[in-house]
């Protein structure tokens, strides 16, 4: 997407995704529409400050009014960018919009007559969309009502062909199955049983989970190639083959029915060009339905939350979709043993099923001296200091803990609370701690690279974490207990395989400030006690967690299936 010969003067960029998104995001924008262009913004009042230090941005207007998916919210919004653009982008996370609120967006982007229209979603499940908006208008006036039913009428013949072609080429006996790992009893020799494999990945690209997975193999000399749908302008990894997935389309065509329309034949002839020994496809959502109907094996899916398992639940639709993508995985990996369960409750064989945690480099995260430069930067003088390092959305319930640090703050008045991450109820959780009187004891900090994270969990005391939903147990979690850290985490999924209550940490109800609180008081008072935790949870992590031992697994797993496969032909 080039739009640098065109006459672009005025931008408006709506931010709904976090910081280190917006500024990566920002730079390819200003890459494509060239550098002398105003550039406005609207986002929420716990940025502004931020924002406002940034030369390029002439001006930052404020928006406290929740997701785009609230209902009639357009013509509010428009009250306040009112004007005349000549681009209207849009950095949004997928998940947080409905189909109202790719309409309400739509909308917005129709009343202030811009000529381009840019959707990008930064977790890139949903493609760029780049349309004029005369053209969007008509589409929304004639094609919104019909659009579902119209997608799932297309899709079926479509599907029907695949099938059919796939038994009339390769006929019934060559089509290919999925390998169970056991087939035979043969063992896995001790050496490599490949040189060099060569290994494409499709997932979220940006997620520094998915980039310490890649570099494990890169670092390993295996040949690794990347499917993104974005410009990859800030991957940080050298020596990885990016194939970038070129795909534009209407701003209203946001449903997933027509991606893979429009995804197979480009993505078949992708794969065929590239000659993978294995794909791993990371993050199981529907996208994962293109890549079964291709009938490429080995295929390798990896399960990091159970949204979409648990909605198979519920729709016999869904339902059927989701077995199709499992039945096509030759291996299905996943951290927790409550998605292991759904897998077997939707018919998996228990066989091609293997627990993987995505580990913790335990030679960076490492237990040591307190950074003292740090703590004075954030005012903090010999403080006992708690840290959360949870994002701040309703899933992560960082309220609770504010609620709970007011509790503390009565018993232990010099405590200090640092809260890492960015979120949608920033500003709601910062009015919080105003209205309890304990915004002087905690610290916003932001968005902090992963880099950075060792040296303030070594400067801190006790790590929190108030989550409602969990895979596994949460990176941030074992990247504390990595640290030495004594932990303080809710009851839910996993979290009690790897912390016992009052071994090695404290297990508490969900949105409990009370006993939070209490645990916290515990701890400060008992440095001893945190020492003793905080012992037994390196040794946890050292033990079950650590990045280079599960990748480990991961790679004889990946030999092993090549091996198979090899053998079968």
């Amino acid at each position: 997407m080039n739009l640098q010969n065109t006459e672009i003067k005025r931008v408006l960029i709506i931010k709904s995704c976090r910081m280190n998104q917006f500024y990566s995001n920002l730079k390819t924008l200003k890459k494509s529409m060239g550098q002398d262009i105003v550039i406005d913004i609207l986002a929420q009042s716990g940025v502004k400050k931020e924002l406002d230090a940034k030369e390029e941005i002439r001006q930052v207007l404020i928006y406290d009014k929740g997701h785009f998916k609230v209902k009639n919210i357009a013509q509010e919004l428009w009250d306040k960018i009112r004007g005349s653009y000549d681009v209207f982008v849009i950095l949004y996370n997928a998940p947080y919009y409905s189909a109202k609120g790719y309409h309400q967006i739509n909308k917005i982007a129709r009343l202030s007559k811009a000529r381009y229209v840019i959707g990008i979603d930064i977790e890139e499940r949903v493609f760029i969309t780049y349309c004029n908006w005369l053209w969007l208008k008509m589409l929304e006036k004639y094609c919104h009502f019909f659009f579902s039913l119209g997608s799932i009428i297309l899709l079926l013949p479509f599907i029907a062909i695949i099938f059919i072609g796939r038994f009339v080429i390769y006929g019934v006996s060559k089509i290919r199955r999925p390998l169970l790992l056991e087939e035979t009893s043969q063992k896995l020799p001790g050496e490599k049983l490949h040189n060099q494999m060569k290994i494409l990945y499709f997932g979220l690209v940006q997620s520094v989970h998915f980039k310490k997975w890649v570099r494990y193999f890169v670092e390993r000399k295996h040949e690794v190639h990347i499917i993104s749908i974005l410009p990859l302008h800030d991957f940080d990894i050298q020596g990885v083959n990016i194939h970038i997935l070129k795909h534009t389309r209407g701003n209203l065509c946001s449903s997933p029915l027509i991606d893979i329309l429009m995804l197979y034949g480009r993505l078949k002839k992708l794969i065929k060009e590239i000659n993978p020994d294995i794909i791993h496809f990371h993050h199981i959502t529907l996208s994962a339905f293109v890549f079964a109907l291709i009938n490429f094996h080995p295929l390798v899916l990896t399960a990091w939350d159970p949204e979409l398992l648990i909605k198979a639940k519920e729709s016999q639709a869904l339902r059927w979709l989701v077995r199709f993508i499992l039945k096509n995985g030759d291996l299905l990996t996943c951290d927790a043993e409550h998605i292991e369960e759904l897998f077997k409750e939707l018919g998996v064989n228990p066989e091609r099923i293997k627990l993987i945690n995505f580990g913790i480099d335990t030679k960076k995260f490492t237990p040591g001296h307190k950074d003292n430069r740090l703590l004075e930067k954030l005012e903090i003088f010999d403080s006992p200091t708690i840290i959360s390092l949870r994002s701040l959305f309703p899933l992560y319930d960082v309220a609770s803990l504010i609620r709970a640090a007011s509790l503390v703050l009565r018993e232990v008045p010099e405590v200090k609370l640092i809260i890492v991450g960015g979120g949608s109820e920033e500003p709601e959780l910062k009015k919080l701690a105003d209205s309890l009187g304990v915004s002087g004891s905690i610290r916003f900090v932001g968005y902090i690279p992963n880099d950075e994270l060792p040296l303030y969990l070594r400067s801190v005391d006790i790590y929190v974490s108030t989550s409602l939903s969990d895979g596994g147990i949460a990176a941030c979690t074992a990247e504390a207990m990595a640290c030495g850290l004594p932990v303080v985490i809710t009851d839910f999924g996993d979290n009690r395989k790897w912390v016992e209550d009052g071994l090695n940490g404290f297990i508490i109800p969900l949105r409990n400030p009370e006993v939070l609180a209490s645990r916290i008081i515990c701890l400060i008072h008992d440095k001893d006690l945190r020492e003793k935790f905080g012992q037994v949870n390196r040794q946890i992590i050292e033990e079950r967690n650590d990045w280079k031992k599960e990748m480990g697994k991961v790679e004889r797993l990946y030999e092993r299936s090549i091996k198979r496969y090899e053998d079968r032909k």
